[in-house]
């Protein structure tokens, strides 16, 4: 296990190293607020879809409650360290949502790209399904973007700490 990057930033008086030693701490300090962000988004998300529960049939509100419980082992994963795995997890799994949400839409639309108002709902007014799926689509966005992130500074810091060992 990777030891937290708060706790293995180096400390060097000259040199490259000491070069190094201002973005290895900037990144240290960065990478536990990105993951419990992202951590605290997909808790949210995982609220979302317990809110969508009675939206649709008795499979799809099975489907959600399925889709809640898995939102909550990545948002605790993710709050207690920041792996690979966690990151990679996260994302992944936003991005299936984002795959399957588009495909919603899409079969909603009967194919076409946008969705139809339905009969008798005021032109640009949304009903509280719409805005709920907007919404979980719109933090499954960002949690694939964060994750992104976070893999990439993740790295990062693993590789400065790695050359720092040297």
């Amino acid at each position: 296990m990777m030891p937290r990057p708060s706790a293995a930033v180096p400390r060097a008086d000259s040199g490259p190293a000491a070069a190094a030693a201002p973005a290895l701490a900037n990144c240290s300090r960065e990478l536990p607020r990105l993951r419990r962000t992202t951590a605290a988004l997909a808790g949210v998300s995982a609220m979302l879809h317990l809110l969508m529960i009675g939206h649709g049939s008795v499979l799809a509100g099975l489907l959600m409650v399925g889709m809640a419980a898995l939102c909550l082992p990545c948002a605790v994963h993710l709050w207690q360290s920041a792996t690979v795995r966690a990151w990679t997890a996260v994302g992944a799994m936003n991005a299936a949502m984002l795959i399957v949400h588009g495909w919603m839409v899409r079969s909603a639309a009967g194919g076409h790209a946008a969705v139809e108002m339905p009969a008798g709902s005021a032109e640009g007014s949304l009903t509280g399904h719409e805005v709920l799926m907007l919404s979980a689509t719109a933090l499954s966005g960002a949690e694939v973007v964060l994750a992104g992130v976070g893999l990439v500074l993740g790295a990062s810091w693993r590789r400065r700490a790695a050359s720092r060992a040297r």
